[in-house]
């Protein structure tokens, strides 16, 4: 094995196995500080395979100190390595990161680098990289508003639902199934209306999308939207009367619980209240004996 071959096999030990999940987080971090010289130098090298496994391990560890690197390597690289660059920074983010990645989306480069920054962005929790998301709805950016709806599922916020909502008006396109996509993902309030309007959208698999999405949001809103749909008297798609079944047996489900817990601690009070009326009756018992005696 070469080196970055073994730092691959412990990081991806530390990062899926069930066994090694407590704490995995700070043995990564470990291991990206301990091997990064060693992962910096391959990606300087001519080898591919061995650069794939060096990147594979800094997107699991997440070292700052490799962002130089493979900021370089987005400029320099071949194909495949600056598609893993980008992701990888994505991964890593930060500020520095960021900036690599808008470089990135500045410049006449290829359709694919384009759409891995755009999900590495996606993959960073900022202001910053939502606000450059955000900047790419705009119409000059049409050829990658599918990935940016997409992208921008990362990112709850009342801005994102704006911007999704303006992409999943253009009924019939792609960015319009992803927007509806990213919008149920979201799990917001501001999201139901505009998966409310696609519930009755006629089209099977956008019903699908929304119904989905409602069943997600698991509020009292989406539940009667889900509820209204089902007993509405109208031909539904089945991914629809799915969801809204599926409600039905959640709600039935935690209710049962509820009933359940509420008997158990009032059987549990009852009891508890018997044997101390029981007790005060013994007690009661013995002294009127002494008082005879």
């Amino acid at each position: 094995f070469t080196l970055p071959e073994e730092f691959a096999n412990d990081a991806e030990g530390f990062a899926w196995s069930e066994r090694e999940a407590e704490g995995a987080d700070e043995r990564l971090t470990q291991l990206g500080t301990r091997g990064l010289e060693t992962l910096l130098f391959a990606l300087e090298g001519d080898d591919a395979a061995v650069r794939t496994r060096a990147l594979r391990v800094l997107r699991l560890t997440r070292p700052a100190g490799a962002i130089p690197s493979l900021a370089r390597m987005l400029s320099k690289g071949d194909g495949a390595s600056r598609f893993h660059a980008a992701i990888t920074l994505g991964a890593i983010g930060g500020g520095t990161a960021i900036h690599a990645l808008a470089k990135v989306l500045e410049t006449r480069g290829s359709s694919e680098l384009h759409s891995a920054a755009i999900w590495a962005l996606g993959l960073i929790p900022t202001d910053g990289a939502r606000e450059l998301l955000l900047a790419h709805t705009s119409a000059d950016h049409a050829r990658l508003h599918t990935l940016v709806a997409l992208a921008l599922s990362h990112h709850p916020h009342q801005d994102t639902v704006g911007a999704l909502k303006r992409l999943a008006s253009r009924a019939g396109t792609r960015p319009h199934v992803a927007a509806l996509w990213s919008l149920a993902m979201l799990k917001r309030d501001d999201a139901i209306p505009p998966l409310a309007h696609a519930l009755r959208a006629g089209t099977p698999g956008i019903e699908q999308i929304a119904a989905w999405g409602l069943g997600r949001a698991d509020t009292e809103a989406s539940r009667r939207l889900l509820l209204d749909a089902l007993v509405a008297g109208r031909q539904v798609a089945p991914a629809v009367r799915y969801h809204a079944r599926e409600l039905l047996a959640g709600l039935l489900d935690r209710a049962m619980q509820h009933t359940t817990r509420h008997l158990t601690t009032t059987n549990e009070r009852r009891k508890e209240e018997g044997e101390n009326t029981t007790s005060n009756k013994e007690d009661e018992r013995v002294i009127d004996t002494s008082y005879m005696s």
